[in-house]
């Protein structure tokens, strides 16, 4: 997982914050790296447009991230994904781990960074 801890442990910390009910929301999921010593999102790089899309200039390679998704069950809703530099860790249970970051449509990308606190 991302902090070199478990989904359920992530999940419990929510459970803490009283905003389980609706799923993490991003700042429990960047609170929760800060305790863990990892920065969440920190890393900015400005965009290129081309072709009205939005196109970010860095090599996600050995950079992992967690992304947010779309879903591929409901309109409108989305889950995140952990990217840990090689292949894709989706907490779906019906997707296997190891699929590819191509296969997902991601409309959030949060670079994820170990730090010494």
């Amino acid at each position: 997982m991302a902090f070199e801890t478990s989904l359920e442990d992530v999940e419990s910390h929510c459970a803490s914050t009283g905003s389980a009910a609706e799923g993490c929301s991003m700042l429990d999921i960047i609170r929760f790296g800060i305790s863990k010593g990892y920065l969440v999102g920190a890393v900015f790089v400005a965009p290129k447009i081309y072709f009205g899309k939005i196109i970010q200039p860095y090599d996600i390679k050995g950079a992992p991230a967690l992304a947010i998704v779309k879903s591929r069950y409901h309109e409108g809703e989305t889950h995140a994904i952990y990217w840990n530099g090689q292949k894709v860790l989706d907490p779906d249970p019906g997707v296997e781990d190891g699929g590819e970051i191509k296969e997902y449509e991601i409309v959030g990308w949060y670079p994820v960074m170990k730090v010494q606190v």
